[in-house]
């Protein structure tokens, strides 16, 4: 976090010391006026391996404080959100994929050529995203993939789930 701190244009920053990880941290981007937000960025560490191999074998999942400070933050910028004449959007950012990435029944637009690569156990950030509104989640992780899959419950449309595709620090790539 130090060294993307220091990167030209980064507005990367430490999250709160109490929540688990480094990098939770959130990005508003104004209005044309600056007025009010017109976009606000939700970045969560989703960490490494996981710590419970025991029973998760993989990776790590966010933890139920990251998903509480992303709920209560999302709440406490929401009266200011709600100002914005035009549809606020809201992202979320975050390198390992979520479990729901695996579903091959979702519409995708893209290329999938590798696996996905998410946690074994599903701490239901998904569900938090959906319930707060956020319209995007985006991942790396999995360097190949570089496609947006809809979530869809029921007849529910509920946002995109897309990969960034090869890039960060020791990315990789694949030909298909």
């Amino acid at each position: 976090m130090e060294l993307t701190q220091r990167l030209p244009y980064s507005v990367s920053q430490p999250g709160p010391a109490d929540v688990p990880g480094v990098g939770n941290f959130y990005v508003e981007v104004l209005a044309h006026k600056n007025d009010h937000p017109a976009v606000t960025l939700y970045l969560l560490d989703t960490h490494a391996y996981s710590p419970d191999e025991k029973n998760f074998k993989g990776y790590d999942w966010i933890k139920p404080g990251q998903i509480e400070w992303f709920k209560e933050t999302h709440a406490s910028l929401e009266p200011s959100n709600k100002q914005y004449t035009l549809k606020h959007l809201d992202m979320a950012f975050i390198h390992i994929p979520l479990p729901e990435y695996r579903s091959t029944t979702n519409y995708k637009k893209g290329q999938w050529p590798e696996g996905v690569t998410a946690p074994n156990k599903n701490s239901g950030f998904k569900d938090a995203l959906v319930n707060a509104g956020v319209s995007v989640v985006s991942c790396g992780h999995d360097h190949a993939n570089d496609y947006c899959m809809l979530d869809k419950t029921g007849e529910a449309l509920n946002m995109w789930m897309c990969y960034g595709g090869g890039a960060g620090f020791g990315g990789y790539v694949s030909f298909f």
